[in-house]
């Protein structure tokens, strides 16, 4: 008993210094990066951006829901999925709120229409629809505040805009597929900054 109990004692005290250490030194590494360097604050945080761009996915196959919780109200996402071997009906984002609150983005791959769906998210008449050839890839950008969302697809090709009325604060960002299995070639998300802050 007593041996588990220093292992226990040893190993509490390694990982504590061991995390201890790591998160002291990096969070020296943005001041060394600003006064050894020279950058200013919008160069250092891009480059802790880039560090985070690869945290979540790429080129994973999906054939059920992936969902990542981030409760921010200000994001930019940029999801590409492979659509060339395809077998999913659909394929799109939930921005996932609390009490069944949603908005989802979705591509239809039988009509080729591009859908913005915002009738769980306090908007009644909130589905819109666009024609889109996607091809072999589709792109999804979007941008999401407290109360409106933008959606570009492959560059531009379909972009659509709608309010949104979240009553609750948000859980996460979930990534769907119906029938079938799509692969996913990025799945990144930013937090933004507020400009009147």
């Amino acid at each position: 008993m007593k041996s588990s109990k220093s292992l226990y004692w040893k190993l509490s005290a390694y990982f504590f210094f061991f995390f201890f250490t790591w998160s002291s030194s990096y969070s020296l590494f943005s001041i060394w990066l600003g006064q050894e360097i020279k950058l200013n604050g919008s160069a250092t945080g891009l480059i802790f951006s880039v560090n985070a761009i690869f945290a979540l996915l790429t080129n994973k196959a999906l054939s059920e829901s992936y969902i990542v919780e981030v409760n921010e109200d200000l994001l930019e996402i940029q999801a590409v999925f492979d659509l060339a071997e395809c077998q999913a009906s659909s394929v799109g984002i939930k921005i996932r709120g609390i009490n069944n609150e949603e908005t989802l983005m979705y591509y239809n791959l039988n009509e080729q229409k591009l859908l913005l769906d915002c009738t769980h998210s306090g908007k009644e008449d909130g589905v819109r629809k666009v024609a889109l050839q996607a091809g072999e890839t589709l792109a999804l950008r979007i941008f999401v505040d407290r109360s409106s969302i933008e959606v570009f697809a492959n560059e531009g090709q379909a972009t659509m805009t709608s309010r949104i009325y979240p009553k609750q604060s948000r859980l996460g960002i979930e990534l769907f597929i119906e029938g079938g299995d799509v692969i996913v070639k990025e799945l990144t998300y930013w937090n933004l900054k507020d400009i009147w802050k």
